[in-house]
């Protein structure tokens, strides 16, 4: 039986994480700009730290709640955070530059957690989100988010560092994980469309949250096209495309929940 202030704690809002995750995020991401190697395994800890706290937190509410904890905007949140702090802490060494970065984006998301309007109490699921579909969908969409999220700060990382080997080197391991990434959205989204048909009676209505997916898809298949697209095969250019990028997923998840409404608002 697990203690009640211990239940308490550890579903109250994660500042002190949050703090900590951020705090150490920024340092390891300055350290890894200006190529210092004591980044990676600093990064390596923090993550494997994080990814505990996460699991347990994300573990209790699973219990508490009796539901898979991807049901409001604040255990997506804990999702993506947890996520990162996973990618961080199974990186091999091919993309351990990342470490930092996934530290960083796993403090940014537990402090929008931790931030937001959304209650941090865990309870049953409302009738329009009880489908064995929740799951599949809203994991492969927040993992493909996470993704992005690091192809952003490692297209931040890319502007700054100096040298040209390395920047060339930060856009081939980029342009590595943009498969998966892209993947995962996809995927998401089709399981999202037989979810809708399920429940709404229809695979595709429109809806803003479904039209800024596809429009994140559509802007994230760019790259793969770079023979059409060639001002993208430049290092410089596709950081910064994964950073301008990166701001239809924040619209995504954001942005059509505040400005757009729509089926999908009950979901921010």
């Amino acid at each position: 039986m697990i203690p009640a202030s211990v239940t308490t704690a550890l579903l109250g809002r994660p500042f002190v994480p949050a703090t900590l995750l951020v705090t150490g995020g920024v340092v390891l991401f300055l350290l890894a700009c200006f190529g210092k190697k004591s980044s990676e395994p600093a990064g390596r800890v923090l993550g494997a730290l994080g990814a505990i706290y996460l699991t347990i937190v994300l573990a209790l509410r699973w219990h508490v709640s009796g539901h898979v904890p991807m049901a409001s905007g604040f255990e997506m949140m804990m999702v993506i955070a947890w996520a990162a702090c996973l990618l961080v802490a199974l990186a091999g060494s091919r993309f351990s530059a990342f470490r930092p970065m996934g530290v960083l984006l796993a403090g940014f998301a537990t402090l929008v957690a931790a931030l937001g309007k959304s209650t941090p109490d865990a309870g049953p699921l409302s009738p329009s989100l009880a489908s064995p579909f929740l799951a599949v969908h809203v994991s492969c969409m927040m993992f493909a988010y996470t993704l992005f999220g690091l192809l952003a700060l490692c297209g931040a990382m890319g502007l700054i560092v100096r040298d040209a080997g390395v920047r060339r080197d930060l856009a081939d391991r980029g342009l590595v994980v943009l498969y998966p990434a892209l993947f995962l959205m996809t995927a998401g989204t089709i399981v999202g469309s037989f979810w809708a048909n399920v429940s709404w009676g229809t695979y595709w209505n429109w809806d803003p949250k479904e039209t800024w997916a596809l429009v994140v898809i559509i802007v994230y298949s760019l790259p793969l096209h770079s023979q059409v697209f060639k001002f993208l095969q430049k290092p410089e250019r596709f950081h910064l495309f994964c950073i301008l990028a990166f701001l239809t997923v924040l619209f995504t998840y954001f942005g059509v929940n505040l400005l757009l409404g729509g089926m999908h608002s009950y979901a921010g």
